[in-house]
């Protein structure tokens, strides 16, 4: 058994393409996966809930972990075509963002303290799940929020989405495979060999080296 953590800023695309191929090598190898929030990776990975986290973000909480960075997510702040802010003069103010609700992740750590990422002051809050629960919630115009790049560009394309500019723009966040040091397992160092070869493109994700 193998178990693959995804950060929930990823989509499983990629993945399933290096699950394929390990398939073909290693087809009695039951792959467990499971998708986490923020934190969670991390504590999944500390809980030993998991041998490998795809898209962990930040710093470890710990030593005793084994990291290969991938690249770096750039935010857009996003808002449905048809909302209210879109009528508004760029930058927009803070306190013109705080009339209307913000969609947010929450964190799913377990154990750790939970963090948070890309917070505004709205009027109240969504809480969803998922990424991908976010982007249709924004989508629908429920809220407001801040989205990954290369999570909204068919959105962006089709103007279910608009990126609007606000005065202070969020950072950005680094994302790495990270594992356990000491695993054994034949089948984690085939995923981290692959992981390797790949890096996170902020308009496409994650991508094959070139």
């Amino acid at each position: 058994e193998l178990r693959i953590c995804i950060d929930s800023i990823l989509t499983c695309d990629s993945v399933y393409d290096l699950v394929e191929a390990f398939q073909r090598l290693q087809p009695k190898t039951e792959i467990r996966m499971s998708e986490e929030v923020l934190g969670g990776g991390w504590d999944a990975l500390n809980d030993d809930r998991c041998d490998l986290v795809i898209g962990a973000e930040g710093a470890p909480p710990g030593p005793g972990f084994g990291i290969h960075p991938l690249g770096t997510v750039l935010f857009e702040f996003a808002v449905a075509a048809g909302h209210p802010l879109v009528e508004l003069s760029m930058p927009l103010p803070m306190d013109a963002i705080r009339n209307y609700p913000t969609v947010v992740v929450a964190d799913s750590s377990r154990h750790l303290p939970v963090r948070s990422s890309g917070l505004l002051d709205g009027r109240s809050r969504i809480v969803v799940p998922t990424i991908e629960r976010k982007i249709e919630a924004q989508c629908k115009g429920l809220g407001v929020g801040y989205l990954p790049r290369h999570r909204i560009t068919k959105e962006l394309a089709s103007g279910t989405l608009k990126v609007l500019t606000l005065g202070v723009p969020r950072p950005p966040v680094e994302i790495s495979v990270a594992w356990r040091r000491g695993n054994p397992g034949k089948g984690l160092k085939w995923f981290v060999d692959n992981l390797r070869q790949m890096h996170f493109d902020p308009d496409s994700g994650l991508l094959v080296q070139k």
